[in-house]
């Protein structure tokens, strides 16, 4: 299942929302934490230098 990070205010991240549920996929929201500093490293990290909104 594909998972979607998300702050619940960046609009990026509503608009990959919105077409996720347009195109009928599966998702599961993960909410992202300012206060999680750690786990936005791990997530830059992981990506290089990028965040993903995205994993399968």
């Amino acid at each position: 299942m594909r998972q979607l990070y998300h702050l619940p205010v960046s609009f990026n991240s509503r608009r990959v929302w919105i077409a996720l549920l347009e195109k009928g996929l599966d998702f599961q929201l993960v909410s992202l934490n300012l206060d999680g500093v750690s786990r936005i490293k791990s997530l830059v990290r992981e990506t290089f230098g990028t965040t993903k909104l995205t994993r399968n």
